[in-house]
């Protein structure tokens, strides 16, 4: 479709910043209570420079202010090899239904 319209003149707009690719790892999210953190067990379902998509097995909040930490893996663009990662982080948006979340990076990786 993209090919199609470029071809007819017209422009498509990605409003993506960072390119997204498909993965399937473990992750943990680290998220700050009264009193204590709370560690919550998730898996990426994609990630960019920018963030990643995790199906989660417990309901997050969107705005929520954490911590993740993973492997990344050594096919990221950029990584030579797979490296551990723990950054801080901004929940985007979340759906119960499914128990998935985006995140955002602070920083880009």
């Amino acid at each position: 479709m993209k090919r199609g319209l470029n071809s007819m003149g017209l422009q498509t707009r990605n409003k993506r910043r960072f390119t997204r690719y498909d993965c399937l790892f473990p992750v943990e999210i680290h998220v700050d209570t009264p009193g204590q953190v709370e560690v919550i067990m998730a898996e990426a379902k994609n990630i960019s420079s920018g963030g990643m998509l995790l199906k989660c097995s417990t309901v997050l909040e969107s705005f929520t202010r954490c911590h993740v930490s993973f492997q990344m893996p050594e096919w990221f663009p950029g990584a030579s090899r797979a490296v551990e990662i723990m950054t801080a982080a901004t929940v985007l948006h979340a759906n119960a239904s499914g128990l998935t979340c985006g995140l955002a990076f602070s920083q880009p990786l």
